[in-house]
């Protein structure tokens, strides 16, 4: 059935494909609109046409796929040669040089999906998985605190902050959610506590800011700014409706990494409004259920929100994919 969820992330799509008839970058936009409509239609139809119970076979698959790539980043820091020769195998020479460099400059592990931001979503979506299963259980699941604790090196083993960010400011929200219901004694703690901590770091930030900068600062700093104004420049050409869908190569080298900057850029206040309001209730709708699904559910949609300050998860079809699958599956009742 269509429901009021599916119906705002229809309009969204509705507006983003409009927004191909003004585009700077037409083709692009279309192409865009085709994509990301069909990876909304595979969440939508899989809630519609696919037995509940499957969503279990679908979601322990996805777990199988993603422990396949924790092994390998777990082999790739054990022993970098291994896998490169394995990706060159795969990939060629060339796309292996990168993985090396990572490896051995920067002791960032990409195992074989030969990215490391990519490989930071796998481990994102391994540990949502395990996380959401580890609540689902009442906390008493040990082979899900190990598999979690795995997924957390394998992550931090990426390098990548803006993952670890919003990894835990999920992990903090549902756990918060979780105790609210099952101890809100120690739900009460915990909310002082993670606001003292808050304060805390924010003093510390403060007081050793140019200590920090020096620590963190690099050029991807700068190129990041230039991104951002040249989404603003792009926002001030059409701050309404936008210059259409996937346009902002039209005014930049790169994704804006901003999905938030780049949604206004291309599609205006009003497409950003309605992604926004559609996320927001996807949100919303699971934010009192306790079940598998929709813990899972609201893990992700925290990481897309979280993420989407620094990232680009709204234009990455390997996360696109089983976030809309499992976004329009909480419904289902039956026990994981």
């Amino acid at each position: 059935k269509l429901n009021i969820e599916k119906g705002l992330w229809l309009l969204f799509i509705i507006f983003i494909f409009i927004s191909c008839l003004y585009s700077v970058d037409k083709i692009n936009s279309l192409k865009f609109s085709i994509v990301f409509s069909f990876f909304v239609f595979i969440g939508i139809g899989t809630s519609c046409c696919i037995n509940k119970k499957y969503y279990k076979y679908f979601v322990v698959s996805l777990l199988f796929c993603l422990s396949i790539h924790l092994i390998f980043t777990f082999l790739n820091i054990v022993n970098i040669e291994m896998v490169a020769n394995i990706c060159e195998q795969i990939y060629g020479y060339e796309t292996t040089k990168q993985i090396r460099r990572w490896a051995y400059e920067y002791h960032n592990y990409s195992g074989i999906s030969i990215q490391i931001g990519l490989n930071a979503i796998f481990q994102t979506l391994f540990i949502s998985i395990n996380f959401s299963y580890l609540l689902h259980t009442k906390m008493k699941n040990k082979i899900a605190i190990i598999l979690l604790i795995m997924g957390w090196i394998a992550l931090i083993s990426t390098g990548k902050e803006t993952f670890y960010l919003a990894n835990i400011m999920s992990s903090i929200i549902l756990l918060g959610m979780y105790l609210k219901r099952v101890n809100p004694k120690l739900f009460s703690r915990m909310i002082y506590a993670v606001i003292i901590l808050f304060f805390v770091g924010f003093i510390v930030l403060i007081i050793n800011f140019d200590t920090f900068m020096n620590l963190y600062y690099d050029k991807s700093i700068d190129s990041r700014f230039i991104l951002y104004r040249d989404a603003i420049r792009a926002i001030s050409q059409s701050p309404i409706i936008g210059n259409g869908i996937n346009s902002i190569r039209s005014f930049s080298e790169h994704l804006t990494h901003n999905i938030y900057l780049q949604l206004t850029a291309e599609t205006g206040i009003i497409g950003l409004t309605l992604f926004i309001i559609a996320l927001g209730y996807s949100f919303v709708s699971s934010f009192n259920k306790y079940n598998f699904y929709a813990f899972l559910k609201l893990y992700l949609i925290i990481i897309l929100i979280v993420d989407g300050f620094f990232g680009n998860l709204l234009f990455d079809y390997r996360f696109l994919i089983p976030f809309f699958i499992i976004c329009f599956s909480t419904n289902c009742k039956e026990s994981f």
